[in-house]
């Protein structure tokens, strides 16, 4: 017989996720292998501090914490209160009649009960029961209990008294579980002061009395003011990602000012020529270049609009090995290094994000128009054309005659000195000789003795000359913008290919305004003015077509006349092409420059490429052009009012394509659906009729600047609208309770009486409180009390109207209040159902009102902003990684508002410290600073304060002793001091020696306690002289020569006394700390021996803090040099440890955290650290971080996505969010010290000449 197959058990999710056990107790609940015990809080002291609860959240166990927070109706709590002061107020007459002693305790019961009472009545204050229940988690009993006591413990030192849930365990389980389900119902009454006081998420305040600015927190905005020496110990740890260069390549266009004349240059050939001009300047350990250049770029400020700004330093730094290049949607292109900070939009946000971690969908901004010059002046061509062979002076005559015998004895040009005498009549003279005749005579070029003077050719005909100041036209520009577009440049002439009738009749007008001689050709006219030629190619305007380029002096123009320019430039190269404008070029630069100008117009144009057959060749196959395209009906508009075509057939196909509605507008604000979000959550009820937020909410539509000003405006007049329904609901909050009516009426004769005489026998029904009573009663004894009529019919109505304006469903709140309000309008309906409705109507209003209308102001103003902004929206498209072959250097401009202009086209990229700024801040407070700086950063800093910078290496002359040793003081023990300096000396030589014995560490320890006998430095010598007779390291090698079994040591030590590395180890110390301001620089010091130079300058610091107390900072520069020792991170302990006793703080700084916390004493450093400051963090290192300071994840993602100057920072038990802030002078100082750098050298320079 065969066996029955067993029927096959599904597992449901439950299965998986139940406890194989439950087991409930009157003390506790067994959850399979863990036990759960709840508890409730049932008492509270008078006043509760911000932040109480922040102990308990912080609880390093397993915890579920919840709190029930229900409103109390107003009214009630008056009508209690009421009761409770006549009850006091009687209690308090009675003890004053009886002449008892005062009772302070119901003084003080009585005043907060009436303060509570106005607060209420005024809307200042709401009650609220508040419940708050905790379960913990553990494997046994004997933890609970432990985890209890610390509970009692914590609660109770702020009088705070805590139960366990006894019987009610389940209840107490489910109620701390998050279900939203109140099952115990221990509340406690509470008004809104001290209920604030439980919000979890506590953004503490770190703002104190004295101190420094550290920066703002990113909470409140409040400003981070701290004192470190007011702490338990006054150390500091930071924990930051390195940085690399933040620049971009030399061939990437910028939009500068200089000397009021705007023009667009690479940005490397800018900064090579400022830097060959004034010399170049060391930054910092990569940077160098100009300061204060006198430079002006196009930027944008805080509230997004664009301007002019300073640029205080032009740097340049060796270029790194990738690049990023991107593209955008309308065709601009930028290539930056992997560090530099572009800037986009994200969630409605201008944020800065590394090239390396921006992507392909982002915005990034662009101008929306660019403020033009307002006034321009006409070019000399005295100055412009000094180089010409082919031009010539007339009318210099007089000035010839005039100063002839001073000429006569000059020799100017051998060749044309012989012509002088001919000067002196009419004949036209070579503008070279003429200008070396101005030079002679001193006269310069813009002279009024000059204004008569005129340039013309060779020939000299009057009839084609022109004026040496010469107008730029409209004329002109028109005619220079047809050039640009359809121009050949010869030697002697210019052809400009046209055939289109219209076209060349307005170049014919406007050459004889110029006087500019002409003729037509085969295929357009010809100009042949030798003296216009020579002015066109000086101005920069002779190149291939593949070259060409918008003429330099162009954009200094006021935009009008740059109008000009572009009229002539798009009847050429340019047309309609669809429902847009094009142009077509061969040249990418050009078109490029072509977007430049027209950001003056508030025109945005679009780069793209086109394959196509040139017109003046005769090959057949295609060829690369980049086409400018100016589409939306916004761009056309400004384009056909402000620039326009030549011809009329041009421009009545652009009014035409300006009249068709497909022609959508492309000027859009993108990324703000989370704003919308936010207001439809907040105040969705009033904006359901506006069509454009569903479609942004959804993410399906984006407003131009217009229509969202336009919405923004909607919403404004919603609220406006639903403000003004204050009466009309305010009306509905004046209705009683009936329970209020009936005890006024049993209370007070003459209401009963007036009741009587109203209602009858209905005030027997009502009052007996049995049956339900109606709203025409009701509302016939409010009259009889108080002579306030209502009228049923239009309390309905306004409560209707509530639920209709605010959106909430009748249906589901009481059926059967919606056919009473709809169906049964005139009927009468239950009092209790109107009031209550009436109430719920009110409360929903005032919510509205008082926490959600705030909440939607401040968004639209922040929309506001976005709308009101000069900037234009343009997303990435393309983003390649690119390899570095032939850049030997990258760029950069420090501005005032941090953004600046540049790129193909034209896009705006954007270009920390806190440890510098603490310096800084501190130092003005009297603070000695001493920095062990590993990279020479600091070097300028303190040449800049008047610091000392100390070079450390084996060949400078800056000498620190090994064997240096604190003078005791007082209070010490020599023998202590002389022991510690030992000891601390044997771990300077293991990590000289690397691996040594016990039996040599032994020797070690002998040998230095002999060395310094000999030299008389026992713990009976005379410490007073202790530092005339330190010894050196020969001395200690000496030692060892002598002593049995350190052959071996002294053979390793011979390079430290007499070898390589004795210029630096075998010295006595020459420098000293006397200046509150020194900095030790080690950079220079070989890899190999610079854990060895950070240990011996950390403890001739420690020696020096130790002999001369004072209030001091010492900053250590990646300290994880010094831990990778076992012996230095145990020396940087132990200073860390004892430095309070010195009143000295220590800093330490890394950007290697894995390294650091890998060291035994890594952990011990940060815990041994009142103050942390954590800024961006790598993903390899963020994990480390978050779990080395119980970081959440919110918290570790801020960390990983935070901009510069950004994290976290920690004092004591508190934290906050930081944006470290430096002051314009502040950033000057620590980024480039711009004028004290070149004073002090200036000053050294002229102290060393005269001593």
């Amino acid at each position: 017989m065969e066996a029955q197959e067993q029927p096959k058990m599904e597992i449901s999710v439950k299965d998986i996720i139940a406890p194989s056990y439950i087991g409930i107790s009157q003390n506790n609940i067994k959850l399979g292998e863990k036990i759960a015990k709840s508890f409730f809080i049932f008492s509270y002291p008078r006043y509760l501090d911000t932040g109480w609860i922040y102990p308990l959240i912080n609880l390093n166990v397993p915890l579920d914490i919840s709190f029930f927070i229900h409103p109390v109706d107003s009214r009630m709590i008056l009508k209690k209160l009421m009761r409770k002061v006549t009850q006091v107020s009687s209690e308090l007459l009675e003890r004053q009649e009886k002449g008892l002693i005062r009772d302070p305790a119901l003084e003080t019961g009585y005043r907060d009960i009436e303060t509570l009472r106005d607060k209420i009545v005024t809307a200042q204050e709401k009650v609220f029961r508040f419940g708050l229940y905790i379960t913990i988690y553990q494997e046994n009993e004997e933890k609970i209990r432990e985890i209890e006591v610390n509970l009692r413990s914590i609660f109770e030192s702020r009088l705070i008294y805590i139960k366990p849930a006894l019987f009610r365990q389940k209840e107490g389980l489910i109620s701390s579980m998050p279900y939203g389900i109140d099952r115990l119902l221990v509340n406690t009454t509470m008004d809104t002061e001290p209920l604030s006081t439980i919000f979890p998420f506590v953004s503490f305040d770190l703002s104190s009395n004295e101190g420094i600015l550290y920066g703002v927190n990113g909470h409140n905005n409040s400003l981070v003011l701290f004192n470190r020496f007011t702490l338990e110990n006054y150390n500091m740890v930071v924990f930051a990602k390195s940085g690399s260069g933040k620049s971009i390549l030399g061939s990437e266009p910028v939009l500068v000012k200089d000397n009021g004349k705007i023009r667009l240059k690479k940005i490397g050939p800018l900064i090579e020529n400022l830097i060959k001009k004034h010399g170049a300047q060391k930054i910092d350990e990569e940077l160098e270049g100009v300061i204060e250049p006198d430079l002006q770029v196009y930027s944008f400020d805080k509230n997004l609009k664009g301007s002019w700004s300073n640029v205080s330093v032009a740097a340049r730094k060796k270029a790194t090995n990738v690049f990023y290049k991107f593209k955008t949607k309308s065709g601009r292109e930028i290539t930056t290094t992997e560090d530099h900070n572009m800037v986009i939009l994200k969630n409605g946000k201008v944020i800065t994000a590394k090239s390396s971690e921006v992507k392909e969908g982002e915005y990034v901004p662009l101008p929306r128009s660019i403020e033009s010059n307002k006034a321009s002046k006409p070019i000399n061509l005295l100055d412009l054309l000094k180089n010409s062979n082919n031009v010539y002076v007339l009318n210099g005559e007089n000035i010839v005659r005039e100063n002839y015998k001073t000429l006569k004895r000059k020799s100017i040009n051998e060749n044309l000195d012989r012509y002088l005498y001919k000067y002196k009549t009419r004949k036209p003279i070579p503008i070279k000789y003429f200008l070396e005749i101005l030079e002679i005579l001193k006269i310069k070029t813009a002279s009024q003795r000059l204004k008569n003077i005129r340039v013309t050719s060779r020939n000299g005909k009057n009839k084609y000359d022109f004026s040496i100041n010469y107008e730029l036209t409209g004329d002109l520009l028109k005619i220079i913008g047809l050039i640009c577009a359809e121009g050949t440049i010869g030697d002697e002439v210019i052809a400009i290919s046209n055939t289109d009738k219209e076209v060349l009749g307005s170049i014919d007008l406007s050459l004889k305004k110029l006087g500019i001689p002409f003729y037509y050709g085969n295929r357009g006219i010809i100009i042949a003015a030798r003296v216009f030629v020579e002015v066109f190619k000086a101005l920069g305007g002779k190149a291939k077509s593949g070259r060409k380029k918008v003429l330099p002096l162009i954009f200094s123009l006021e935009k009008e006349k740059v109008a000009h320019y572009l009229q002539g430039y798009f009847e050429g190269d340019g047309g309609i092409d669809g429902l847009a404008i094009t142009a077509v070029s061969k040249s990418k630069t050009l078109i490029s420059e072509i977007c430049y100008l027209l950001f003056y117009f508030g025109i945005i144009g679009r780069i793209s490429t086109t394959k196509k057959q040139p017109t003046n060749s005769n090959w057949n196959h295609k060829r690369r052009y980049y086409k400018i395209t100016i589409s939306g009906q916004d761009n056309l508009r400004k384009f056909n009012e402000q620039i326009s075509f030549i011809s009329l057939k041009k421009q009545q196909k652009l009014a035409e394509i300006i009249k068709k509605d497909g022609n959508t507008n492309v000027d859009v604000i993108p990324d703000i659906k989370k704003y919308f979000e936010e207001i439809l959550k907040l105040f969705g009820c009033q904006l359901h009729k506006i069509q454009e937020i569903s479609a942004i909410k959804r993410g399906i539509y984006n407003p131009s600047p217009e229509n969202l000003q336009r919405i923004i405006k909607k919403i404004e007049e919603r609220i406006t609208s639903f403000r003004e329904l204050a009466p009309t609901f305010g009306t509905l909050n004046k209705l009683p309770q009936l329970a209020d009516i009936i005890d006024l009426g049993k209370s007070n004769k003459k209401v009963n009486k007036a009741l009587w005489k109203e209602l009858g026998n209905s005030w027997q029904t009502m009052r007996s409180e049995n049956f339900v009573t109606g709203s025409k009663n009701v509302f016939r004894a409010i009259k009889a009390i108080n002579g306030e009529d209502f009228l049923l019919t239009q309390i309905k109505e306004k409560i209707h109207g509530g639920f209709l304006e605010m959106n909430l469903p009748i249906k589901y709140y009481d059926r059967s209040l919606a056919t009473a309000l709809t169906y049964r309008k005139e009927s009468d309906t239950a009092y209790s159902m109107i009031e209550k409705s009436a109430n719920f109507i009110w409360r929903n209003y005032q919510n509205i009102l008082e926490n959600k209308i705030p909440g939607v102001e401040k968004l639209l103003a922040q929309l506001k902003i976005l709308a009101d902004s000069d900037l234009f929206w343009d997303p990435i498209v393309k983003i390649e990684k690119i390899k570095n072959t032939k850049e030997k250097y990258v760029y950069d401009l420090t501005v005032d508002n941090e953004v600046f202009l540049a790129g193909t086209a034209g896009m705006f990229v954007h270009n920390s410290y806190a440890v510098k700024l603490e310096i800084l801040r501190y130092l003005m407070m009297g603070v000695d600073i001493l920095i062990i700086d590993p990279e020479n950063e600091y070097e300028f800093l303190a040449n800049g304060i008047g610091g000392d910078f100390f070079k450390i290496s084996l060949t400078s002359g800056n000498h620190v002793n090994p064997f240096d040793l604190p003078t005791p003081g007082p209070d010490d023990n020599p023998e202590d001091i002389l022991r510690s300096n030992v000891i601390n000396l044997v771990g300077l030589f293991r990590i000289m020696l690397g691996t040594i014995t016990p039996e040599e560490d032994s020797i070690l320890d002998q040998a230095l306690t002999e060395t310094y006998a000999i030299k008389d430095i026992t713990p009976q010598s005379n410490t007073s002289k202790w530092q005339e007779n330190v010894p050196l390291m020969s001395d200690f090698v000496e030692v060892l020569e002598n002593m049995e079994g350190a052959s071996s040591l002294t053979r390793r030590l011979k390079k430290f006394s007499k070898g390589t590395f004795s210029g630096f180890f075998n010295q006595k110390t020459n420098i000293t700390m006397d200046k509150n301001f020194v900095v030790f620089g080690i950079r220079d010091m070989e890899e190999s021996l610079r854990s060895l130079a950070l240990f011996i300058i950390m403890r001739y610091v420690w020696n020096v803090v130790r002999t001369h107390v004072k209030k001091r900072i010492l900053v250590v520069d990646e300290a994880w040099w010094l831990m990778q020792s076992e012996d230095g991170a145990s020396f940087l302990f132990g200073l860390i440890k004892r430095a309070r006793k010195y009143w000295l703080a220590v800093t330490t700084i890394t950007q290697d955290v894995e390294d650091f916390m890998r060291s035994t004493y890594g952990k011990a450093i940060i815990t041994n650290s009142s103050l942390q400051l954590l800024l961006k963090q790598s993903p390899a290192s963020a994990d480390i971080v978050q779990k080395t300071f119980n970081l959440t994840e919110q918290e570790k993602i801020l960390l990983l996505e935070a901009s510069v100057g950004e994290g976290l920072f920690f004092a004591g038990r508190k934290h906050v969010y930081i944006g470290v802030k430096a002051s314009y002078t502040e950033d000057q100082i620590i980024t480039t010290n711009p004028e004290e750098v070149e004073k002090i050298r200036e000053a050294r320079k002229k102290l060393k000449a005269t001593s």
